[in-house]
């Protein structure tokens, strides 16, 4: 019924979930002829699971919602994000949804993009102080769920000012960069290591193996990061205080999480030596 349009269009049949009919721009977008789009069932291109796509096309045939958001295979293999808009119509005693299919994996991919960027340190790429916090709220969260802990380190390098004076801001910054790279491989996928802004890093220990395995890790970043770190052809010696505090051991809310790790991170930089200190009732008067 509409074989020379150049538009994605395809032609359902409502009860069974075959293709029907289907446009020259759909067989071309899918990649293949005509006779074998014809042959195949809706579940054939769309990567959603059996049971969503019959859910989905129940609300379309009861005409209870006629715009959706799909991922569909071409025949190539490659995924597409799709969103498709359909009407049932009669034809030949039978209701058949008539969609047209329009591609959006470009505005899709540019809309991560910016949320993606909106969430990341522009300079080391790891996450920002807006993401950090998003994600110590919901790993909080979880953790009450599942009555499991956390361990929150909050990290400041040493003498940064001074190598920012002394060999300038394209030094400190690849310095930034290097510490960066040093936290991403000190840690597991799952915790979280962000860049708070200036030399302020921040980790979130996701169920962490007891005091013990974050008192070993935080040492293995204290001794890396006190080595000589070569920034263009120049070996810079800087070094790195830590604080750490324990959720739920240490406080009983973010606010008090995170005050609890600057305290243990105030008293670690008292000497300017690197070191780490977890949080102690104590540091409260000190």
């Amino acid at each position: 019924m509409f074989t020379d349009n150049k538009a994605v269009m395809l032609l359902i049949n409502s009860d069974d979930g075959m293709i029907r009919d289907a446009s020259l721009g759909a067989c071309q977008y899918y990649g293949y002829p005509l006779s074998k789009l014809t042959m195949m069932h809706i579940f054939d291109i769309n990567t959603m699971c059996q049971a969503e796509v019959a859910a989905e096309m129940k609300l379309a045939k009861e005409e209870a919602k006629n715009h959706f958001s799909f991922r569909h295979r071409l025949a190539t293999g490659e995924v597409r994000d799709v969103e498709v808009f359909s009407n049932i119509i009669p034809l030949e005693g039978k209701n058949f949804l008539f969609s047209i299919i329009h591609d959006v994996t470009d505005r899709k991919r540019a809309e991560e993009e910016v949320r993606r960027l909106a969430m990341t340190d522009q300079l080391t790429d790891l996450a920002n102080r807006r993401q950090f916090q998003q994600r110590l709220e919901q790993s909080m969260k979880l953790a009450n769920r599942e009555g499991k802990s956390l361990a929150l380190m909050l990290l400041d390098l040493n003498k940064f000012k001074q190598v920012n004076d002394t060999h300038g801001h394209p030094v400190g910054d690849a310095l930034l960069i290097a510490v960066a790279s040093i936290l991403i491989k000190s840690n597991r996928d799952t915790d979280v290591v962000a860049r708070l802004g200036g030399d302020e890093f921040a980790i979130l220990v996701v169920h962490p193996e007891g005091e013990r395995g974050v008192a070993i890790n935080a040492q293995r970043i204290v001794d890396e990061i006190n080595e000589p770190i070569n920034i263009m052809g120049l070996n810079i010696q800087t070094g790195i205080s830590i604080g750490i505090s324990l959720y739920p051991k240490d406080a009983e809310d973010e606010e008090g999480f995170i005050k609890k790790a600057d305290l243990a991170l105030y008293e670690s930089k008292g000497d300017q030596r690197s070191a780490f200190l977890f949080y102690r009732p104590e540091m409260n008067s000190e």
